[in-house]
């Protein structure tokens, strides 16, 4: 429609660039085609530039909303439950509202402990390492994951040693298929507790725990590959590839082959796809592939945006803000893609990476990227429909507040105050 309009009225580029206020490299990329579209902000410049009408604005400008509503919300990682204490507490574990799940988790743990139920405490635990995960809080979160992998061996009436030698390939044992429901929070136990160990290696310098990474993602895969769940052991064939690909001298075929296998377990267009671009473009980040790194991650940030999942997009966003970085970005354009991701999800290394980019920038440029937060600006245009649909699972437009607590959290105080009385250093 913009080719279309544009012919009508015969705007060559620089005539297009002058009466939108739209970027002339920008508009020069589209009509190449090397670009596939617009941001908000500049689909609204050019609808009313091009006199598109009401019906345009109505198809357009709705976008971003549409974008994120077109799929299904999915609670994951860890799944939803039939507990509804769990399930509650999963609902806040989404919603970044960690002191709520960690209540309703620990509430669900002690009233198992006083009945016996070791299986449904062993998951309570297994939500609770996940909960510490999130905040950056690794002892913490291992510490959990080893005390639910201790209460599934007292479950099972097995140690740990015995219920892995159960199901390698070749074994005779039936130990985890009689005890189907304790080897699904097994396998959520083993899956974090590689995670907390692959992310402390890949994202915070922790080289010393790469054997135990290795380990805990090899006991992982074994036992999914047992449960025969393909999207649950795509997701830790990906972890596996990560991590080959992250040291000093990366393993690059190995990691290539695994990413293939990943790919073979997730359809086009699903979540889990969505995760495989993300890998894909952390891959390319490591082996200094900064092109292709950055065309992955922008993959998988919208296709993770269609699904809502803030947990993905802030690392998805963090690591677009070291490429950019490393591959000599602005220093605007680094610190506008860390402040998306910690606003999304402002948890552990996302946080981390978001107050260091924040604290040696230049207060005006800081005040600007601030103000487009709060207004949807490119790069922000998902992030305000994306908690909207966490805050309220149907409902749009409620998650202005959890915006505005996500700010507070990076700058280090109420981000009214800081408008108001910035030009200042935030974190000082």
């Amino acid at each position: 429609m913009v080719c279309n309009r544009r012919e009508f009225f015969g705007y060559s580029i620089a005539a297009l660039a002058n009466i939108s206020g739209v970027n002339r490299g920008t508009l020069s990329e589209f009509f190449s085609g090397k670009r596939n579209g617009f941001g908000y902000d500049d689909r609204l410049k050019l609808i009313k530039a091009l006199g598109m009408g009401p019906d345009a604005e109505e198809r357009f400008l709705d976008e971003k909303h549409r974008l994120v509503a077109k799929a299904p919300l999915l609670l994951l990682d860890p799944p939803t439950s039939p507990h509804p204490p769990l399930e509650r507490g999963q609902h806040f574990l989404i919603c970044a509202n960690y002191p709520e799940a960690k209540r309703e988790f620990e509430a669900v743990y002690r009233s198992a402990a006083d009945s016996g139920d070791y299986g449904l405490q062993a998951d309570a635990a297994a939500r609770l390492a996940w909960t510490y995960y999130e905040q950056g809080l690794y002892r913490q979160s291992q510490q959990w994951a080893s005390d639910g992998i201790r209460l599934i061996t007292i479950y099972t009436g097995a140690s740990f040693a015995q219920i892995m030698d159960s199901i390698r390939p070749g074994s005779r044992s039936s130990l985890c298929p009689l005890n189907l429901e304790a080897a699904h929070v097994l396998d959520r136990l083993l899956h974090i507790r590689a995670k907390v160990y692959i992310e402390s290696v890949v994202y915070c310098g922790g080289e010393h725990l790469r054997e135990r990474a290795a380990e805990a993602i090899e006991q992982a895969v074994t036992l999914v590959r047992h449960l025969q769940i393909p999207a649950a052991l795509g997701h830790d064939i990906r972890w596996q590839a990560v991590l080959a690909v992250s040291s000093m001298e990366p393993d690059v075929s190995r990691a290539d082959r695994l990413l293939s296998e990943c790919a073979e377990q997730f359809p086009l267009g699903s979540l889990g796809a969505a995760y495989l671009a993300r890998d894909r473009g952390i891959f390319h980040w490591q082996t200094e592939h900064y092109a292709q790194s950055r065309g992955c991650l922008m993959e998988a940030i919208n296709g993770l945006a269609s699904y809502a999942d803030s947990r993905a997009l802030a690392p998805a966003l963090c690591v677009l803000s070291r490429v950019a970085m490393q591959s000599g970005a602005d220093d605007g354009v680094v610190r506008r893609y860390a402040v998306a991701g910690a606003v999304l999800n402002p948890y552990g290394f996302v946080l981390d990476n978001a107050i260091k980019c924040i604290r040696t920038a230049d207060p005006r440029g800081l005040r600007r990227d601030i103000e487009k937060v709060l207004s949807g600006h490119q790069p922000f245009e998902v992030v305000e429909p994306v908690l909207s649909r966490l805050s309220n699972r149907s409902a749009l437009g409620e998650g202005t507040q959890r915006v505005e607590q996500n700010l507070t959290k990076i700058l280090g105080t109420d981000v009214h105050s800081w408008l108001h009385n910035s030009p200042v250093r935030p974190h000082a």
